[in-house]
């Protein structure tokens, strides 16, 4: 769902699968009946919230900086645009004509909670 600073918050309902040592206290504690579906759904959904709207705060400080990154290949959701990695391995996609692989500038542009978006630097000639 959401990463902020390398933690990734993800919910499957209904999704535990505890070891045998914690079985008993999970059994009691986590798949008891003792906060109701509801509260359970609105507190997931608050957190999911909370965590986008701090990874996008964190993302938008990084709009006006140059950040290295690692050409993928193309967007998957524009053709016309590169995809690649920062080294914090956030997605970024973005303007250029580089190859998978190359390690690249780019200048972010703009900022989403999951992704940045900017355009590749032009190589200065020395």
């Amino acid at each position: 769902m959401g990463d902020i600073l390398g933690i990734g918050v993800t919910h499957y309902p209904g999704l535990i699968q505890p070891d045998q040592q914690m079985a008993g206290l999970l059994d009691r504690t986590l798949n008891s009946d003792q906060v109701p579906e509801e509260l359970k759904r609105e507190r997931i959904e608050r957190l999911i919230d909370l965590v986008q709207r701090i990874a996008g705060d964190c993302n938008r400080q990084r709009v006006g900086r140059t950040e290295q990154v690692l050409v993928e290949g193309p967007s998957r959701t524009d053709p016309s645009l590169l995809r690649g990695r920062t080294r914090r391995n956030t997605t970024v996609n973005f303007e250029g004509s580089a190859s998978p692989g190359e390690l690249v500038g780019v200048r972010i542009a703009a900022a989403s909670s999951t992704t940045l978006r900017g355009t590749q630097e032009a190589l200065v000639a020395a």
